[in-house]
């Protein structure tokens, strides 16, 4: 059936607000009687608090309030299933940065000056950042003396044995499946190595900020630039001791980007208890971009070990995989980033035996947490890297050693799944013809031209009993309003779910209403991350419109002498499907008052409500196998892609050029063509930062870089003139996508490190193993080789 909606290029529903500068973000916004929240950070990475003296401060003209961890509740918080983090520090710091004190005042002047004249009294610990030297059984430093006492569930822990004997073990994982000892021992070919990636920011475009509020009824309202406003719900709850019920959260429409970094708690607890101690006033914390760089969850940085054994032929016989991540000082999400490291390794390619193990250690730096891949790239570096290694060494075409190994529909995966929307073939082939990979690329002087290809997958996963919620109101004169917990980042969620709706009601894009997100009034959704929002959301949409038209069908119904299931809607016209022309309009079933706008009897509105549940199953903690009789999938969906790019290489100066860009995804289906095009150019754009230059330096835990001159960003001029830069959407239906569609704005980032690592390879015939891939390292790379 031709849709009418679905699968075309529409532009961005909010896009005249952002570039005509009408759209507000929380950064913008200020309340009547506000005060200006600010934050006393430590300035060692370890340490107990032996005195905190707030007298001077207090004193300082235009301060309403002081607070320190005397006025916050005596408990903790954290995501993914470890409550290891205060609100403030109690006790003791653990990393430099951690808010140890806060004040609100009239203005930011005053705020400062008082931040200033605080005094804390610290006794030094010994501080340990190695995440190896840190994840020994007699570490340096203990970062949680208190660990034991945490709660943490079993599925976090993997060994019980693993993790008792290591004091700074924050989580484990492992994959068990086969005999990957012997599968090693009977290959043709066994290649070992290390790679390391480093800490990298996300740099959102708004810094983080939120306002807090405590009404004189005990009511919390926080504004906030959030990704995940049900889970800020959670969390004040469990850091405030307030209940859900008295807690409001409210995003405005337009979220200034978030990678991942606006899924926690930043300051919206202190805001809070600022806010309260100040007899109900409104308190506002905008983040400098250094205290953005500073105090926020970064990637985490991995040590991946990373032996492969192969047949003469190419065919992969078996891996052992050894993944270290440091999650600085707190779990936080990065709990849940380590734990699902292994779909890198399982959603990919065919593994008869598979050893995993994944580590998360705590160390006394900023805490790490969900970034855009969700800890996939890292260990997508290592896998495509050494896909090309062993082709290189056997002699085979690069290609051709990924289309050997690859997975297809059908396949059960190392993990017991069955997998289903598999579009790597069509991802790889499309990139190999499109980047003229065949073609020897020509070389001018010093510069050397090379390139290379990657191929990646990204899952989504969400809590099985969680999932997303929808309402959708129909108003007597056809629009249509949706009312989601879903965040616009920028990546034009609101515009899909509009083409949703459109396409359910058969109704132009203009009559779709797509509200501002509040707690108080739109239904509850985990998070925008994991690129969920159109399969999970765009699911619950649908339920909701067609609860909606069932309502508006049994009221037409009557009207129309025809029973509910054999009628229609289009254009606002409620029709008999074999009789089109016997039909009313929608505002017949609404009746009109003389002093109120139309209702209806009885209910009073038609209002479609729903919840989308995709139920996964729990994997085995020992071998994270998927049962054999349960639903054989332990995410909701793999997304595929495949990255083709061509490079120069500057012999005397080690400086990468991009010359062209190549990026093939498998979405499913569909929505927005527009979309997917911008979501994949901006995410390529991002992951080439990752790829030549960002990267967050530390000096004994502190961040020596917090700043755009020192943290290089690609800027407009960076990438190659757009017709260098292609982007191919191939389309494998999924059977329980909305229209078949999955999602895509986090695989695209994926296979960069790779791709590009291949390219230089190609290029120079160095191997580097660690990103990013400065002209320093490249140059190195190339005097180490003699050239």
């Amino acid at each position: 059936m031709e849709l009418e909606y679905i699968g075309k290029k529409f532009p961005n529903i909010d896009g005249f607000e952002k570039v005509s500068g009408e759209g507000k973000y929380c950064y913008d916004l200020i309340l009547p009687n506000m005060l200006w929240g600010k934050i006393l950070r430590s300035y060692i990475p370890h340490g107990r608090i032996v005195n905190i003296n707030t007298d001077k401060a207090k004193r300082v003209p235009g301060v309403r309030a002081v607070v320190t961890y005397r006025d916050f509740p005596d408990c903790l918080c954290g995501m993914g299933g470890i409550k290891d983090e205060p609100l403030i520090a109690r006790g003791k710091v653990r990393y430099i940065g951690e808010p140890v004190a806060a004040v609100a005042a009239e203005d930011e002047f005053a705020a400062e000056e008082a931040i200033d004249l605080i005094e804390v009294e610290y006794e030094e610990l010994p501080a340990v950042f190695d995440p190896e030297e840190s994840m020994g059984e007699n570490p340096l430093a203990v970062i949680h003396e208190d660990r034991n006492r945490y709660g943490i569930p079993q599925f976090l822990i993997g060994s019980m044995a693993e993790w008792s004997k290591r004091p700074n073990l924050c989580c484990y994982f492992r994959i068990r499946k086969g005999d990957p000892r012997k599968g090693l021992d009977d290959s043709y070919l066994v290649l070992e190595d290390r790679f390391k990636t480093p800490m990298v920011s996300h740099v959102p475009l708004e810094p983080h900020n939120c306002i807090a509020q405590f009404n004189y009824n005990g009511k919390l309202t926080v504004w906030t630039s959030t990704q995940s406003p049900y889970t800020t719900v959670q969390q004040l709850e469990y850091g405030l001791k307030v209940p859900h019920s008295r807690i409001r959260v409210i995003v405005p429409r337009h979220v200034g980007g978030g990678f991942g970094g606006k899924i926690e708690l930043t300051n919206e607890g202190i805001c809070a208890i600022l806010s309260r101690e100040a007899n109900s006033r409104p308190v506002k914390i905008k983040l400098s971009r250094d205290e953005v760089f500073t105090t926020t969850p970064a990637r985490h940085p991995f040590i991946i070990d990373l032996k492969t054994g192969v047949k003469k032929d190419g065919t992969i016989s078996a891996i052992e995989f050894r993944s270290i991540a440091n999650t600085g000082a707190y779990g936080g999400l990065g709990v849940v980033v380590i734990k699902n490291t292994g779909h890198a390794i399982v959603g990919q390619y065919k593994i008869p035996n598979l050893k995993f193990d994944a580590y998360g250690v705590y160390t006394s730096q900023i805490k790490a947490g969900a970034f855009r891949g969700f800890g996939m790239p890292q260990q997508i570096f290592a896998i495509e890297s050494h896909m090309d290694m062993i082709a290189s060494k056997l002699g085979i075409d690069p290609v051709e050693i990924r289309l050997k190994n690859i997975l297809k529909e059908g396949d059960t995966n190392a993990i017991n799944e069955v997998m289903h929307s598999v579009g790597s073939e069509e991802c790889l082939k499309e990139v190999t013809r499109s980047l003229g990979l065949k073609k020897k690329s020509e070389s001018e002087g010093v510069w050397k031209r090379g390139k290379g290809i990657a191929l990646g997958t990204k899952y989504s996963t969400t809590a099985t009993s969680v999932g997303s919620c929808c309402f959708v109101k129909v108003y007597d004169d056809g629009t249509i309003e949706v009312r989601q917990s879903g965040i616009d980042l920028g990546q034009g969620q609101h515009t899909v779910l509009a083409q949703i709706a459109a396409e359910e009601f058969s109704t132009p894009l203009s009559n779709i209403i797509v509200v501002p997100v509040d707690t108080d009034y739109t239904p509850t959704d985990t998070l925008t991350g994991s690129q969920r929002q159109t399969f999970y959301m765009g699911n619950a949409l649908r339920l909701a419109c067609s609860d909606a038209k069932k309502q508006i069908f049994k009221l037409a119904s009557k009207l129309l002498e025809a029973d509910p299931g054999d009628l229609d809607i289009k254009n606002g016209q409620i029709f008999v499907k074999e009789s089109p022309n016997k039909s009313v309009p929608l505002r017949a079933i609404f009746m009109e008052g003389p002093f109120f706008p139309p209702y209806l009897p009885g209910s009073g509105e038609i209002l479609g409500r729903a919840a989308f549940i995709y139920p996964l199953d729990s994997k085995d903690i020992e071998t994270g196998q998927c049962p054999m009789d349960g639903y054989r999938r332990s995410v909701a969906f793999y997304t595929q892609i495949a990255h083709g790019v061509e490079i120069e290489v500057n012999l005397e100066t080690g400086q990468v050029r991009l010359v062209k860009l190549v990026a093939a995804i498998d979405v499913g289906r569909a929505i927005n063509l527009l979309s997917i095009e911008g979501q994949s150019e901006s995410a390529l754009s991002q992951g080439l930062g990752t790829a030549l230059s960002e990267e967050l330096f530390l000096d004994n835990g502190k961040i020596v870089n917090p700043n755009l001159a020192d943290y290089k960003i690609p800027t407009t001029l960076c990438p190659p003139p757009n017709k260098d830069v292609k982007t191919i959407i191939i389309e494998t239906y999924h059977k329980d996508g909305p229209f078949g569609a999955k999602g895509m704005g986090e695989a695209v980032i994926l296979p960069m490190f790779p791709a590009v690592a291949n390219a230089i390879y190609d290029a120079v015939g160095v191997r580097i193993k660690e990103p990013p891939f400065t002209p320093e390292k490249v140059f190195n790379a190339l005097r180490q080789m003699g050239k």
